[in-house]
């Protein structure tokens, strides 16, 4: 059976007997090995529970009755149920129970280092016999038995225990208290709790104070401490005082006693400054329990900021010159211990606060601390003479108003005034000096000026010499003088500019117009004018001034009657054109020649006519009428015939001057009326008209003429009804400004009536033949070679040149101006040298023959002849420049069938002379065909 029931039985049965034992205990580890109405205690013994709640008897097993059971045996021992147990034998016990009361004791809350109060404890025996001696004892050292009067207890007496909790750290803290009675095996606990607390529990907040800057005289607010007991105990009394070392007094106030945990009270320290000092004190605070605390406060009482403005030196503005100014410095101090404000500066009048400089006081930014100074600089710039005044002030919150007095004089200075402020010197001629100018300065002040200083913005054009040189008493004067020299073309200035301290400053702007000087000389009876541009007139030479990018046209003229004509253009201008037209960026240079009249002269007309001009003579008045506009004609003004022919009227009959003829630029056209009548020897082609101008390219004119001066073609259509009429298609031959022998008078057939055309005008009035032209020194030849059968290539050319040499050159070498496929007609040129016909006439340059222009054709064969009309000549390609095919040069002039070809020129045409058609290279047609060939 489990103990419990045992032990049931066994009380069963003791008092089934009828014995009277005191209430017993046995020992126990739970609740489970006490019956019911009994509970397992702390002290390890089963006790019965009273109604107090409180066991009332001790356990059978307590020690008192000792109960044993002798195995089949009856020696007068109560016999009872049978119980299991740990022996049979009936063991018999004293009856002795200590309790404790209180069993379970808490000190709560103490503080570390503290002791806490008594505790009082009770023992008692609740047994039925006396205890033997007890003994106690705690098991933790934070709990300490002061007393006890506890010896050995009767039954039900009791003694007391003092037990006291000293706790040496934080924290929660237990302890067993033990009671026993050794001898009777007897013992009771009370379990003993405590909590360990902090000793300092006491916090100060703020711990320190800064009161700053107290300004005298203003409202201070106090500085609130707060104290506050963070400990788990209640403080002690609170002690509380202020050690103050400063000059300044405080005063300290709160209502603080003892503070229980949690709790907190309120301290105020008030400074009362009476005068400037330092506030250096220290607030105490200290409680057992609470710890001490000291919070430190500081500060300083100073005096109100208050500015100051003394003068920084003696000496004032004085005198000052209008348009000058001076400066004095202004010292700002603070003499108060507070900062001062932002200070405000304000001055007006003739002064201006100046900033910018390090220390200087800045308007509405600078702020000043005790002692500190900044500067005010003050410009004195008096706007009037006499006396001026005004008050510089200086403001600041906090700092008051501070003034100074400000006070000057303004002088009128020498004011230097110029007789004029701007001069032109007018039209310059470029690089050499005008005349003079005089300027003159006069001082208009009341004072002496300083002495004037001069400068020239202008230096290399403008040229000045200063009569200037020392201070000018009031109402003097001194003289500038000034010359222009352009070195330029076109608007030109510059500024010359006189100042003087005092005196100011004055300026004087110089223009001039750099102009351009033209000089036209004259060779000749004739007259050179301007039609455009300043006015021209000049006989032998002129000189003018022209402005820059001016365009001048100046024209060459002759009178009627005077036997003159003019010849050429010299110098910037070229060419026989009476009209040279000139832009003025530079100095030009021009001249003029003229020529006296001693061949027939003959141009070609600058104006076209229609072909009903009432027959060859109304074709006269045409060329008479423009010589005479252009000044080459007689006094008469019937000087030059028209060439052309009818019927009725043939130039033969109307030309009959014998003489040579010659156009208005010099070249000789023949030597005479025979020479081109009869020889055709036209030397030069007629393309300069009566104004001087060459023509270019080829222009009809009328003609119907042969080149034996005679009538040609059908009589009514070929002269368009002797030249009276417009009507029907006509058969007129024209001739052309581009033609040689024959071609000059008849280059087309088939020409309209209804057409209008220039005409050919010749001079009929001077019988002396013309002296043929020689070919210079240096000169090279170029004339053509008739009936070549091309055969040997190159080289059988160059032979048949050779072969066929002009009368009187015989010594020279020649070579053929032809192309092939591997060489052009221009390789075989000397590009700079200067070709001529062997009668003596310009062909043209290397380079202009390469080109294709030709000044006079190639048309004089080397026997001297001129053949008339449409001739051919070889020369292999489309142009001088141009390389030759196979088909264009004959196979490279080694022709192999009849069928081969060749590119060939028309000589008497200078705009075909080079490339006209392609021809048979057959040996029928090589009457007909040419070389040309020119000297190595």
């Amino acid at each position: 059976m489990d103990r419990a029931t045992w032990i049931v039985g066994l009380l069963a049965a003791l008092g089934a007997c009828g014995l009277d034992l005191p209430e017993g205990r046995f020992p126990c580890v739970d609740e489970n090995e006490c019956p019911s109405g009994w509970s397992c205690r702390i002290d390890g013994y089963c006790y019965r529970t009273g109604d107090d709640g409180v066991d009332a008897s001790p356990s059978v097993d307590g020690g008192v009755v000792d109960v044993a059971r002798d195995a089949g045996a009856n020696d007068g021992t109560v016999d009872g149920p049978s119980v299991d147990g740990p022996s049979d034998d009936v063991v018999h016990t004293r009856d002795v129970a200590l309790t404790i009361a209180p069993a379970d004791f808490s000190f709560g809350i103490v503080a570390v280092g503290a002791t806490s109060a008594l505790a009082e404890l009770t023992v008692r025996n609740e047994g039925r016999d006396t205890s033997g001696p007890l003994a106690l004892d705690v098991d933790a050292a934070d709990f300490e038995i002061t007393s006890h009067d506890c010896d050995a207890l009767a039954a039900t007496e009791s003694c007391r225990v003092h037990v006291r909790f000293a706790p040496r750290a934080e924290g929660e803290h237990s302890g067993t208290l033990r009671v026993r009675a050794a001898a009777d095996s007897a013992e009771a606990v009370a379990t003993l709790t405590g909590a360990g607390a902090d000793p300092d529990g006491l916090f100060l907040e703020p711990g320190f104070h800064d009161f700053g800057t107290i300004v005298l005289g203003a409202a201070v607010a106090p500085a609130t401490f707060t104290l506050t007991n963070h400990g788990h105990v209640a403080s002690g009394e609170l002690r509380i005082s202020l050690d103050s070392e400063g000059a300044t007094p405080l005063a300290l106030a709160h209502e603080c006693g003892s503070l229980a945990p949690g709790a907190s009270c309120a301290l105020t320290v008030r400074p009362q400054p009476s005068t400037a000092g330092s506030i250096a004190a220290t607030l105490h605070v200290s409680a057992t329990p609470g710890g001490s605390l000291d919070a430190p406060l500081v500060g300083a009482a100073v005096t109100p900021a208050a500015i100051e403005v003394t003068a920084a030196s003696t000496a004032g503005f004085g005198e000052v010159l209008l348009g000058s100014s001076a400066e004095r410095t202004f010292l700002v101090t603070n003499v108060g211990g507070q900062e001062t404000g932002a200070l405000q500066l304000e001055v007006g009048g003739d002064f201006a606060a100046l900033t910018g400089a390090p220390g200087d006081c800045v308007g509405g930014t600078t702020r000043l601390s005790h002692g500190a100074t900044c500067n005010v600089r003050v410009r004195f710039s008096p706007r009037a003479a006499g006396p001026r005044s005004a008050t510089l002030t200086i403001d600041a919150s906090p700092g008051g108003r501070a003034s100074a007095a400000l006070a000057g004089t303004g002088l009128t200075p020498g004011v230097i005034s110029p007789s004029t402020t701007s001069h032109s010197f007018g039209d310059v001629e470029v690089g050499r000096t005008s005349g003079s100018f005089r300027w003159t300065i006069t001082n208009t002040g009341d004072t002496t000026t300083g002495v004037p200083s001069l400068t020239s913005s202008a230096p290399e054009e403008l040229e000045v010499t200063s009569g200037c040189t020392s201070a000018l008493a009031p109402g003097a004067s001194c003289t500038v003088e000034l010359t222009f020299t352009p070195r330029q073309g076109g608007a030109r200035a510059g500024t010359v500019s006189l100042s003087a301290s005092p005196g100011g400053q004055v300026a004087l702007s110089v223009g001039a117009s750099g102009a351009w000087r033209l000089d036209v000389s004259r060779s000749g009876d004739g007259t050179v004018t301007s039609l455009m541009g300043p006015l021209i007139r000049c006989g032998s030479e002129c000189a003018t001034l022209v402005p820059h990018g001016a365009r001048v046209t100046l024209r060459a003229t002759t009178e009627n009657g005077r036997g003159t004509h003019f010849r050429a253009w010299s110098g910037e201008c070229e060419g026989s054109f009476r009209d040279c037209t000139l832009t003025m960026t530079s100095h030009r240079r021009v001249g003029a020649s003229f020529a006296a009249t001693t061949d027939n002269l003959v141009f070609v007309s600058s104006q076209a006519f229609p072909a009903n001009v009432g027959g060859a003579a109304g074709f006269d008045d045409r060329c008479n009428a423009l010589a005479t506009a252009a000044g080459i004609n007689d006094a008469a003004g019937n000087a030059f015939r028209a060439w052309v022919s009818s019927p009725r009227s043939t130039l033969a009959s109307r030309w009959t001057a014998a003489g040579g003829v010659r156009r208005l630029d010099g070249a000789l056209v023949a030597e005479s009326r025979e020479a081109l009548l009869r020889r055709r020897a036209i030397l030069s082609p007629i393309r300069v008209t009566e104004l001087g101008q060459e023509l270019s390219g080829e222009v009809l004119v009328w003609s119907s003429t042969t080149d034996t001066g005679e009538a040609r073609g059908n009589p009514a259509l070929g002269h368009c009804s002797d030249w009276t009429s417009t009507g029907g298609p006509g058969n007129v031959d024209r001739g052309s400004t581009a033609g040689g022998p024959g071609i000059f008078t008849v280059a087309t057939a088939g020409g309209s009536c209804a057409s209008t055309h220039r005409i050919f005008c010749v001079q009929s009035t001077i019988a002396t033949p013309a002296a043929r032209p020689v070919v210079p020194r240096g000169g090279k030849i170029a004339f053509s070679a008739p009936g070549w059968t091309p055969s040997g290539g190159l080289h059988g050319a160059d032979a048949f040149c050779n072969a066929n040499k002009p009368e009187g050159f015989a010594s020279r070498s020649f070579r053929a101006l032809l192309a092939t496929t591997r060489t052009t007609a221009a390789s075989r040129l000397d590009a700079t040298a200067r070709y001529f016909r062997p009668d003596g006439t310009f062909v043209g340059t290397g380079a202009q023959l390469a080109s294709g222009e030709l000044a006079s054709g190639i048309w004089q064969s080397a026997s001297g002849t001129y053949d008339g009309g449409e001739q051919r000549v070889f020369t292999g390609a489309t142009s001088p420049t141009a390389l030759g095919t196979a088909e264009t040069t004959c196979r490279d002039w080694a022709p192999t069938t009849r069928t081969d070809t060749a590119r060939r020129g028309s000589p008497n045409r200078l705009t075909t002379w080079f490339s006209a058609d392609v021809g048979s290279c057959a040996e029928s047609d090589r009457a007909r065909t040419r070389l040309y060939c020119v000297e190595e």
